[in-house]
């Protein structure tokens, strides 16, 4: 049913705070976005639901919170 067709990267570490940038790194894309929030809006083909795959993707998460533009919605992201 599901089948992977972009590889992620398992060599990728990061600092506490960056998580968007760890996710385009593990998915080798580019580095176009401030936020997780706006990556996630700026997403093509959603699939909202919170059954995952058996596969790897990125889990989009809402976060709110005070970073250095401060309070506000920046999303969080991971790799499952």
């Amino acid at each position: 049913m599901w089948e992977q067709v972009t590889n992620p990267r398992d060599d990728v570490t990061s600092k506490p705070g960056l998580c968007l940038w760890f996710a385009q790194e593990v998915w080798q894309v580019p580095h176009q976005f401030a936020t997780a929030w706006e990556a996630w809006q700026a997403i093509r083909y959603r699939h909202e639901s919170r059954e995952l795959p058996n596969v790897s993707v990125p889990v989009w998460f809402d976060h709110w919170g005070t970073y250095g533009k401060g309070y506000g919605q920046y999303g969080h992201v991971v790799t499952y």
